[in-house]
């Protein structure tokens, strides 16, 4: 018998719907919310702990439960995996890594937008600095600035925002 049948959520086959960020604070409305910043605002129907990534499972008698990443990790053990469940798995397996994908993202995209508005108020530090590298002397931090955002990847462009930024605040 499936984990999540004995747990009376449904009859096998189980079908995955699709995947809900759940974090506080929630607006109930009238002025009111719940929840602290960042707070799980979500329930795990297997196991009852509270999570943020709610994974929207379907059974083929129709009900629908909620189940968290690290539920889904415990009950498809990747030795003990069948085709039955190495489906759900697999689907669930893609959205958390796409999910981190997503985070990682925005996490870089904030660290480029308030590295650039810090950068962009310090011109003139950065017309006064040398270039970061022995080349083209005659060139400025500004110069080398301009060109990495324009050119770089990602991971240059955050190491120079770190680099150019460090210099600035150990000059002042």
């Amino acid at each position: 018998m499936h984990p999540f049948e004995s747990a009376g959520l449904g009859k096998a086959p189980f079908r995955y719907l699709g995947r809900d960020y759940k974090v506080g604070p929630i607006d109930l409305g009238n002025g009111l919310s719940c929840g602290a910043p960042g707070q799980p605002m979500g329930t795990c129907d297997h196991c009852l702990r509270g999570i943020s990534n709610c994974y929207n499972i379907e059974s083929a008698d129709g009900k629908r439960f909620v189940v968290g990443c690290d539920c889904v990790e415990k009950l498809y053990d990747r030795d003990t995996k069948t085709p039955l469940t190495d489906s759900i798995f697999r689907q669930i397996d893609k959205a958390r890594k796409q999910a981190a994908k997503e985070a990682r993202w925005a996490r870089q995209d904030e660290i480029m937008a308030k590295g650039y508005e810090f950068l962009d108020l310090n011109r003139a530090a950065l017309e006064g600095m040398p270039m970061l590298t022995m080349y083209q002397e005659k060139r400025s931090a500004w110069d080398h600035y301009q060109w990495y955002k324009s050119n770089a990847g990602v991971t240059g462009k955050i190491k120079m925002i770190k680099t150019l930024t460090k210099r600035i605040k150990n000059d002042e």
